[in-house]
């Protein structure tokens, strides 16, 4: 599959936020425009993302656009921080709704892709309130069963949508009626992945509640981190070494030891 270029819009986007944004020289921050309590993203070297306001898809404030450059197989960290202080708690339906899409190319290579796992950690976390209406802690919501439109999943040759459950494997801390509430909440993606294909996601709705929790109260301006995370399936030469070690200590561990003589009794 070829690789998508970047739009020039992108680009321009990244390196202007790069220039003003917070930490790292090479990190990036952009503000999500229309969100109640003001998010901004940051993001790492690499990535690159544009945010559309006026594409509201699962009724949200806008879509998230992630494009990833990648220049090793390691974990990418996108965190959200809400800058504008929380006076009221939002409905359980409220908060932060973000419309998220992303292309991840495997460009590293040599080395497939076995999975591919996204996870949402949260840094600032809510009060304990009752699962009754909706989780505190930021979820995905995959499936039409609370989104009105289900994500879209492509894994190297498969497609697939969020309502298929069977395809793909996740925590549904959002699911309306998921008894499990696990958390942190995660989305696993299997299949392989090969060099120059791709992992794609299509309009996954990422969900935030915002709490007031009293003044000067923590709670008040959450913060949550979005993991992706590759697994790599080994060479062939390494799972060749491998196998040849482990029959080496196979090996001298059967190998008979010499007796050891008594040379009082010899």
């Amino acid at each position: 599959m070829t690789t998508r270029p970047v739009p020039i819009a992108m680009l321009v986007l990244s390196v202007a936020a790069t220039v003003g944004g917070p930490g790292p020289a090479d990190a990036g921050m952009i503000e999500l425009t229309g969100t109640p309590g003001a998010w901004v993203v940051e993001f790492p070297d690499g990535v690159f993302l544009s945010w559309d306001p006026a594409n509201r898809t699962n009724n949200t404030q806008g879509t998230l656009n992630e494009n990833t450059n990648r220049t090793s197989n390691g974990p990418i960290m996108l965190t959200f921080r809400q800058t504008a202080a929380s006076t009221q708690d939002s409905s359980a339906s409220g908060g932060l709704r973000v419309n998220f899409q992303k292309d991840d190319t495997n460009i590293v290579g040599p080395e497939d892709w076995s999975s591919y796992q996204l996870t949402l950690i949260d840094d600032v976390p809510g009060p304990n309130v009752a699962f009754t209406d909706h989780p505190p802690q930021p979820h995905f919501h995959p499936t039409t069963d609370v989104a009105p439109r289900a994500a879209t999943f492509i894994v190297g040759q498969q497609t697939f949508g969020g309502d298929d459950t069977g395809k793909y494997k996740s925590t549904f801390l959002g699911q309306a009626g998921n008894a499990d509430r696990t958390y942190p909440d995660t989305i696993l993606l299997e299949g392989r992945v090969k060099n120059g294909e791709e992992v794609g996601i299509r309009n996954l709705l990422l969900h935030e509640r915002l709490f007031f929790g009293g003044a000067n109260a923590p709670v008040n301006t959450r913060t949550f981190r979005l993991i992706e995370s590759v697994t790599v399936v080994p060479e062939p030469s390494s799972l060749y070494l491998l196998g040849v070690g482990l029959v080496a200590i196979a090996c001298r561990a059967r190998r008979p030891q010499p007796r050891k003589v008594d040379r009082e009794s010899a």
